[in-house]
Parts: structure tokens; C-alpha cells; sequence
């Protein structure tokens, strides 16, 4: 009889322990550790481990223990240098003595145990030798974050962490405050009342306080942590980005706790860490020998900071733009950050569309839709049942606010697209972008038309789906060169079509008059929307520019059981290898014929 599932996992570990005893009986002086000597392991799931200990080049010879937690094998084991053993400056060193030698989640060849033990044992080796001749300093700075919170951990009655939405960059510079436990930080009180305020929080629950922020040129190393107040003001002193009496020309110099955050660029991106300075016990001293109001600012900090009552660590976690997307190493998002589309058309593709460009980064959207949610959009919108009978535009502007507050701005217009738009046409004229995902040719024809005759049209992008959204179509048009129209005829029929269907296949209709629809689900639409999305981005960081016609179409096997097929110019798009990543991209052509451009000549309305 074959082993149960459970009995299987349950004899791996059984081959594997026994495999790293037969290790450990093969080094001398290598033991089982006891069960008193894991109990220094608190709040680890370690049950089973190894003593073995090693000569170092600086004469020492120093215990390395190897821990097995309970999903060992396929979880790496863990190394530690035992309390008691001789202290060492060792970066990548976390509480309880435990060496962080690998990502937590990094793949082990569960197959041979003894193998990945022997290798975390080297790598253990080469990382005490590196720090026993100081080679490897620097990771102090380029890990900065991962020290910095061990620090905090180690002190008794830990804040918690701090948010930041500042810009990641110099100059040091005061800052606004919010929050009690939970402390927002920002330029200013007005962008730290937006970001509450797309959450949905009201900034009048607590009050805005001063802070500073100290920008330095690198990271600091642990030695250089300030451990009071005057080492704070040392460090201001020496080693802020500009001069100290800038830092706090508009510093509030009277709260009961100085808020500070130490900013710098490190070799992955750039680091905060928090600190929360107490106030003197008596505030007359910061003011003797002055007038009222005429106490210089850096006079003032000098007092305030070499008679403080404490100082206390904090983690930072970062919730700015560059973070969010990207995590600093995202070249694109400064630019994007700025960018402005419009969408028009908030249904099952530009719904998700929307809120995949908030995702990406792009800073201000506006979506436009006259239409209202229904229970049966639900299994293809990007909205529940919340929004069910309300408008989709306004809705889905709140949720993206509430979801990605850092975003610069987001509007819902409940509001059709057409002749009787004169003030919304001339608002987008001012935006980088417009796509339309109405599927809707009257909207449509009306966008094309309008964007041909006018003197700063942006240009318009239009997605839409085909039947059973087994293809996808992605279109760029400039305000110049061929329109919308060259490549539809005037029904709004697209010219190239990906999949032709039978003459009796109908679209589905609801028990109603007009309520015709195309049946599909989320899964066919996540093509869909990964096509128009990546089209848009390309336009806004300018890899696509001109007419570009792109089309996503699914596997035949899938078009055949829907009862189409390819289309015969798909088919010889295929053969002429058009077909780039999977997409094909046809050229959209201009037509001399045409009624709304007229190359050649001038446009007819």
C-alpha cells in the first residue's frame, strides 16, 4: 500500500534528521543540542539542532548551532552563534544570535538536507570571517532597515511604526506630523489631509504636530545610532544635508515630543528611521535669556535637545509613490506620478483598466461613466455588491482613493460622452491620454471626430473586446496621421477582426428588449486588460508612439469550442509573423478614402 500523503512528509523529515545526525557524528566535537539549550530559542518553532563549533582566523574558536524548525526539509535550517559565545560586530545579525544568510522564503533542495546545511554552515564561516576583518561594513548601509529594526525591537516599550508619505529625497527640512498611534508623516498638513482623507479618515481626529527631517549622505551604522539627545544634535550638526539653522527655521520649537526622521539614499533605495525626542520637563529653560518669539530656532533645538528627558527608536514604513511602485528601482515612476488619463468607459474593461493604472503609478485619473452597477457586472467588474445601483465612475474613484491614497488625484463624472460635452471636451484637452473602453460607437465616432478637428487634442486610445472576449483590440490615435475611422467602417465594425463567427451566432439577450450581451467572464477579460494596461504605460513613458494597432487573441482550441475560428487575415498574420510576445500588432493604415480625415485633403464632418 502506498503511504498516505501525511506519512510520506512525516518519513521525509524522519531521513532527513537522521541524515544531519550522521553528519554531526562525523565532526568532531559536534553533538545534539539538549532541550535546555533550544529553550533559548523563545518564540522559535525550533525542536530539534546541532552543536558544532569552528577555528577562526583571529585565533577564537567560536559554537555555531543549527536549528531545525518543524517544516524542515523544505524550509532552510537556521544558524546562530549561542548566547555566551565571544561578541562579534557581524551584520546580518538578528536577536537570539540567529545569522540571516538567505531570504526567508529561499528554495532548499529538500532531496539533500545535508547538502544545504553544509552550505549555510560555509556561508556562516565566510560571513564571521568577513566581519572578524572588516569586509563587510558597508552591509550595515545597505541593509539598513533590517538593523534599524532589530534596534528597535531591543527596547523596552517599542513604539509603533510610523508611515511616511514624504518625497524621498534631500534636503533635511521640517515636516507635518499626524496621528497618535499611528503617526503619518508628510511635507506638509495639506498633503497629509489628502492621503486621510482618500482613506477616508478626517484629520481633525487628532492634531498636526512639527517634526523634522534630517537627510544624510549614507545610511548609518549601528555604532552611529543616537542614543540621547545630544548625540542627535551631533549628528544634525555634523552630518545634515544643509545647515542646521535651515532645518528649523519653520520648526514649531514647543511640543511635547520632537518627532525626527533620519533620511538616505542606500545602495537599494532610500531608508527612513523614526525617532521620538521627549520634551525637557521644564519648557521656561528653552526661552531664558530671550524675549518671547526672539529665541533663535537652533538655540532653541540646542536647548531643547541637550536637556530632553528621552529619545526612542521607531521603523518607518514607507507609503510614497516611488515606494509603492516600485520600491525606488523604477525609473518611470517620477514621470508617471504625473501623468494624467482619462477614462471613459468604466464597464468590465476600463473599470479594472482604472484601477491597474493606479497601481502602476500614473498620478491623476479621471473616469467618466453615465452608467450605474447591476448585480449581473458583477462577475466581471472590478466592484462588488456594495456598489450595486450606484454610480460606477464615482464609486470606483472612491475605491481607488481608499486603496492607493498616495495617488494625486481621482474623480468620478457621471456624465455621457457627446455633442452636449462642450466643458468636458475642453477639460480633456489638457490631459496626456484618453482611453476609451465605452464600447459604444456613438461615444466613439464622436471621440474621433472631435479629436481630428481639434487644434490640441490629446491622443485617444481605444480598447474593446470581441465576442466571448476571445481577442482584444488596443488602438493609439494621434490628433495627425490616420483617424479611428481609416480602420472601422461606419457602423464602427473594426476592418480586421481576430475571429469570425457563423451568421446564426447571436449574442445572448437578457428576458428583455435591447438587453443583448456577449457572454464572459473575469478570467477571458484579464487578457484584456493586460493588453490595453501595458498599451497605455507605453504611451505615457513614450515606448509607444503613432498609430498603433495591437490585438491579444486566445488559443484556437478555445475559439473553436465558443463555434469560431481564426479569421482568414489573423491567419495570414500568424504565417507573415506579426506576432510579437504573444500580441499580434498590424500596422492601423491610414484610408484614402475615408470620411473623417480625408488624407490628402480635409477633414468632413
Amino acid at each position: 500500500m502506498a503511504p498516505t500523503p501525511t506519512n510520506a512528509i512525516i518519513e521525509r523529515r524522519r531521513k532527513a534528521v537522521e541524515s544531519l545526525d550522521r553528519l554531526f557524528d562525523s565532526k568532531s566535537g559536534s553533538r545534539r543540542l539538549d532541550a535546555a539549550e533550544l529553550t533559548q530559542y523563545e518564540n522559535q518553532s525550533f525542536d530539534v539542532g546541532w552543536f558544532t563549533s569552528t577555528k577562526f582566523s583571529d585565533g577564537i574558536v567560536r559554537p555555531l548551532h543549527v536549528l531545525l524548525g518543524d517544516d524542515f526539509p523544505y524550509n532552510a535550517p537556521r544558524i546562530a552563534i549561542p548566547s555566551g559565545s565571544q561578541e562579534l560586530d557581524c551584520p546580518h545579525l538578528e536577536p537570539q544570535g540567529l545569522l540571516c544568510l538567505h531570504p526567508p522564503d529561499s528554495a532548499v533542495d529538500i532531496e539533500h538536507p545535508t547538502v544545504v546545511v553544509e552550505s549555510l554552515l560555509l556561508d556562516s564561516i565566510r560571513l564571521i570571517e568577513d566581519s572578524i576583518g572588516c569586509r563587510n561594513q558597508s552591509d550595515y548601509r545597505d541593509e539598513f532597515l533590517s538593523h534599524w529594526d532589530i534596534a528597535v525591537v531591543s527596547e523596552l516599550g517599542r513604539l509603533p511604526p510610523f508611515t511616511s508619505i514624504l518625497e524621498p529625497r534631500g534636503p533635511s527640512r521640517p515636516i507635518s506630523a499626524w496621528g497618535s498611534n499611528v503617526r503619518i508623516f508628510g511635507e506638509d498638513d495639506d498633503s497629509v489631509s489628502r492621503w486621510l482623507a482618500n482613506r477616508g479618515v478626517d484629520a481633525r481626529e487628532h492634531r498636526f504636530m512639527s517634526g523634522l527631517m534630517i537627510w544624510l549622505c549614507e545610511p548609518l551604522v549601528p555604532a552611529e545610532y543616537p542614543k540621547n539627545g545630544r548625540e542627535l544634535l551631533s549628528l544634525i550638526r555634523s552630518r545634515a544635508s544643509i545647515a542646521a539653522e535651515r532645518v528649523t527655521r519653520d520648526w514649531n520649537p514647543m511640543p511635547a515630543k520632537l518627532f525626527v526622521l533620519i533620511g538616505a539614499p542606500s545602495r537599494f533605495g532610500t531608508c527612513f528611521a523614526g525617532l521620538v525626542v521627549e520634551a525637557p520637563t521644564d519648557a521656561r529653560s528653552l526661552l531664558k535669556g530671550f524675549r518671547p518669539g526672539r529665541v533663535p530656532s537652533m538655540t532653541l533645538l540646542d536647548r531643547y535637545l541637550h536637556t530632553s528627558k528621552s529619545l526612542a527608536k521607531a521603523k518607518v514604513n514607507r507609503a510614497d509613490p516611488s515606494w509603492v511602485h516600485g520600491r525606488d528601482q523604477d525609473s518611470h515612476q517620477k514621470g508617471l506620478h504625473q501623468k494624467r488619463v482619462a477614462i471613459i468607459g468604466c464597464g468590465s474593461v476600463g473599470g479594472q483598466l482604472a484601477r491597474l493604472l493606479a497601481q502602476a503609478g500614473v498620478g491623476h485619473l479621471l473616469l467618466i461613466d453615465h452608467g450605474h452597477l447591476d448585480w449581473p457586472n458583477l462577475a466581471r467588474h472590478c466592484l462588488g455588491a456594495q456598489s450595486v445601483g450606484r454610480a460606477k465612475a464615482a464609486d470606483l474613484a472612491q475605491a481607488i482613493k481608499t486603496s492607493f491614497p498616495h495617488i494625486g488625484s481621482v474623480s468620478g463624472r457621471v456624465e455621457k460622452i457627446g455633442s452636449s460635452s462642450g466643458e468636458l471636451m475642453q477639460e480633456l484637452e489638457t490631459y496626456d491620454l484618453l482611453v476609451s473602453t465605452a464600447g459604444n460607437w456613438a461615444a466613439e465616432s464622436f471621440l474621433n471626430d472631435w479629436q481630428q478637428a481639434a487644434d490640441s487634442a490629446p491622443p485617444i486610445l481605444y480598447g474593446w473586446v470581441e465576442e466571448h472576449a476571445l481577442a482584444a483590440h488596443a488602438v493609439r490615435i494621434d490628433s495627425r496621421g490616420p483617424c479611428f475611422r481609416c480602420g472601422v467602417n461606419g457602423n464602427g465594425e473594426p476592418h480586421l477582426r481576430a475571429i469570425e463567427w457563423p451568421e446564426t451566432n447571436d449574442r445572448s439577450q437578457e428576458p428583455r428588449c435591447g438587453a443583448s450581451y456577449s457572454p464572459y467572464g473575469p478570467c477571458e477579460l484579464a487578457f484584456a486588460h493586460a493588453l490595453v494596461s501595458q498599451t497605455v504605460i507605453g504611451s505615457l513613458v513614450q515606448r509607444v508612439s503613432g498609430p498603433v494597432h495591437r490585438i491579444w487573441v486566445a488559443d484556437p482550441d478555445r475559439i473553436i469550442d465558443a463555434g469560431g475560428q481564426l479569421a482568414d487575415k489573423a491567419v495570414r498574420l500568424f504565417e507573415e509573423g506579426e506576432l510579437k510576445g504573444g500580441i499580434f500588432e498590424p500596422q492601423w493604415l491610414p484610408d484614402s478614402t475615408c470620411p473623417v480625415c480625408m488624407v490628402g485633403g480635409s477633414m468632413s464632418l
